[in-house]
């Protein structure tokens, strides 16, 4: 018999189309990896992440280009229960730091520090586990020398390039640095050229290129680069006036480039904001709902007779049912609604549901398989008089019975009749006109007057001898029967002894033919009957011989009983 089990978590299936609050926390700038575990029955995250800012430039007798602002990158991710998320949010470049995460910084050069990457990396910390890079912006390249006209080159935001430095009137403001390829410098003549800028490389910006020397107070280098997912690349440096090459300006440094962005493939609804941050370092955003529980609505369990295979089932509210051997931890048995094991003994197993981000009921719901095992019952030994009924069932003989009853867990119960039956013989035989004798042997017996109906006192014997007319029977107990006889009639008292002895009845013994004198005698009446009462011949004698053929009849005693005017003649008579 399968059992069906309803849990009342059923009710918390009203709940399961609404959301739970949205939850978000904010991850600022520390200097160091900073860690974000998802929680259980999350199965995405919302990322926001913006890269920092870089430097601006050194400043002297003009002024020094601005340092970008990086970028703002969002989009959505699928993660599991338990993802570790490891979060670097950048720091703003300072003129002699790069900014932390990624931002370029040459000190021999004078370059200002370009702002650090923000990035997010899952379950691991290398380069190759990121999902998401907001670029910082590269730092702002220094302005000229000997001259107020010739400005810095401003840094490229997060996302994009650095701009190149003004150009003065007779020197060339530095290149920005453009994706990972490094600034160039700016057109100069002679000796005074400034120098390149150096590549972007594996997420840090390139280093800013070093200016003229006759600028040592405040070189003309341009604006390192941004952190990124490739770092940007570093600005150029100006190059002197070129008037007959003589010394009149000095161009001014080129921005440094801002680093680029990353998405995950995996990343749905991105967006890159290039330069949307606020100036200063990053700073992160995560967002995340978390959903109901799923539970366990419905089991159902089962039953049989004898080892073998059973059927189970549950029903989860949503998400995939799991069956283990134990309430907490044990081993994964099956995966389903159904589950089919062969069990020896009864066992109860225990379901959970889990959906696809980790999220699992709690805690788990027993379902229980019952066996049940054939029983043999005890032997019911019992002695009956005559037939006996057991169960509905008639036995008529003595042996050894078996019952099979059906119970209704399907087993069979085995029970047992061991069966005597006793018999007894109330049969009577009278033996003499005045005597009976009970038929059965070996026995107990109370001899009982059929007038009054009560038991003759001192009367035990197998042979009752009567004092007087009457009608007698006798109570005969053997083993468990205890059984009355018919009533016999006896008459004597009547027999006329001198009449008897003028009536002849022969041959006695008889084989069948038998001869009745009557001689002298007036007969009225001439019954036969045997032992137990029953008639054969009752008529009124009219001849004096009278001839009586009991052939037919069944060997044993027999009386004469004849009739008179002077009383009654009883002759017993034995066929053989």
């Amino acid at each position: 018999m399968k059992r069906i089990n309803y849990s009342i978590a059923a009710g918390i299936l009203v709940l399961s189309s609404f959301s739970y609050a949205q939850t978000s926390e904010v991850f600022t700038y520390t200097g160091a990896p900073q860690n974000f575990t998802v929680p259980s029955c999350v199965s995405s995250i919302t990322i926001t992440a913006s890269g920092a800012s870089g430097s601006n430039g050194y400043s002297s007798t003009s002024p020094a280009g601005v340092g970008g602002n990086g970028a703002v990158v969002t989009g959505t991710y699928p993660v599991n229960s338990g993802d570790v998320l490891t979060i670097f949010v950048g720091g703003q470049g300072t003129l002699t730091v790069g900014g932390y995460n990624g931002g370029g910084v040459n000190l021999t050069n004078s370059s200002a520090g370009g702002g650090g990457a923000t990035d997010i990396r899952l379950n691991g910390s290398a380069l190759s586990n990121r999902i998401l890079v907001a670029g910082g912006g590269g730092a702002g390249g220094n302005g000229g020398c000997f001259g107020a006209t010739v400005s810095g080159g401003n840094g490229g935001p997060g996302g994009g390039n650095g701009i190149a430095g003004t150009n003065s009137s007779a020197g060339g403001g530095g290149f920005p640095g453009v994706g990972t390829t490094a600034g160039s410098f700016g057109a100069g003549c002679g000796p005074f050229q400034g120098q390149s800028g150096t590549n972007g490389l594996n997420g840090i910006g390139g280093n800013g290129g070093l200016g003229t020397s006759l600028c040592s107070t405040s070189p003309t280098s341009g604006g390192s680069g941004g952190g990124g997912f490739i770092g940007g690349g570093g600005g150029g440096a100006g190059a002197a006036g070129t008037t007959g090459c003589q010394f009149n300006d000095t161009g001014a440094g080129g921005g440094g480039a801002g680093g680029d962005c990353y998405v995950d493939p995996m990343m749905t609804s991105t967006t890159i904001s290039v330069g949307g941050a606020t100036a200063g370092n990053g700073e992160v955003t995560i967002t995340y709902t978390v959903n109901p529980l799923p539970t366990i609505i419905q089991t159902i369990d089962d039953e049989r007779c004898e080892a073998g295979n059973v059927n189970l089932s549950a029903t989860p509210s949503s998400g995939t049912v799991n069956w283990y051997d134990a309430p907490t931890g044990g081993t994964l048995l099956s995966t389903g609604t159904s589950y089919s094991p062969a069990v020896t003994s009864t066992t109860t197993f225990y379901v959970e549901a889990s959906v696809a981000n980790g999220c699992v009921s709690d805690p788990r719901t027993p379902v229980t398989a019952s066996v049940y095992f054939n029983q043999v019952g005890p032997t019911t030994t019992v002695s009956s008089c005559g037939d006996y009924t057991w169960n509905g069932t008639t036995y008529t003989a003595s042996g050894n019975y078996d019952q099979i009853l059906s119970t209704v867990n399907g087993c069979d119960s085995t029970i047992s009749l061991s069966l005597t039956i006793d018999s007894v013989n109330t049969g009577i035989t009278q033996t003499e006109i005045n005597e009976l004798m009970a038929d059965q042997n070996g026995a107990t017996y109370q001899w009982y007057d059929c007038a009054t109906n009560q038991p003759i006192v001192g009367e035990t014997n197998q042979t009752f001898v009567a004092t007087q007319d009457g009608s007698y029977s006798v109570n005969v107990s053997l083993a468990s029967c205890d059984e009355m006889s018919n009533c016999i009639d006896l008459l004597f008292a009547k027999i006329d002894e001198s009449t008897l002895e003028k009536v002849s009845v022969y041959p006695n013994p008889t084989n069948g033919l038998i001869t009745i004198d009557l001689n002298e005698v007036d007969p009225k009446n001439v019954r036969v009957y045997n032992a137990v009462g029953d008639e054969f011949f009752n008529f009124k004698a009219t001849e004096k011989i009278v001839v009586l053929n009991l052939k037919e009849n069944a060997n044993g005693i027999y009386f004469i009983e004849i009739e008179t005017t002077k009383g009654i003649v009883r002759q017993k008579i034995v066929k053989q």
